[in-house]
């Protein structure tokens, strides 16, 4: 069975944060990783809090970990729904 991973991250100004006047290496990196991943048959999905706040709050974990840590914390990682 595929495994399902999502990734939340702190607010950024376009979904991949890849935009803006300089571009941050570690970004384009992971952008790059998760286009092979899904190239692969991987499920992945990429949300940040200023492009899917929505996803944020509809996803149990997400709230959880944001109560007690804060956005700052961020980059959260789920596989199957699990931190």
């Amino acid at each position: 069975m595929m495994k399902h991973m999502e990734i939340f991250e702190q607010a950024m100004c376009c979904p991949t944060g890849l935009c803006g006047p300089s571009i941050d290496p570690e970004l384009l990196r992971v952008s790059t990783v998760l286009d092979t991943l899904k190239q692969h048959g991987i499920d992945v999905g990429r949300y940040n809090l200023t492009s899917a706040p929505l996803k944020f709050v509809q996803t149990k974990a997400v709230t959880d970990f944001l109560q007690h840590h804060g956005p700052e914390d961020l980059p959260l990682i789920l596989v199957d729904g699990a931190v």
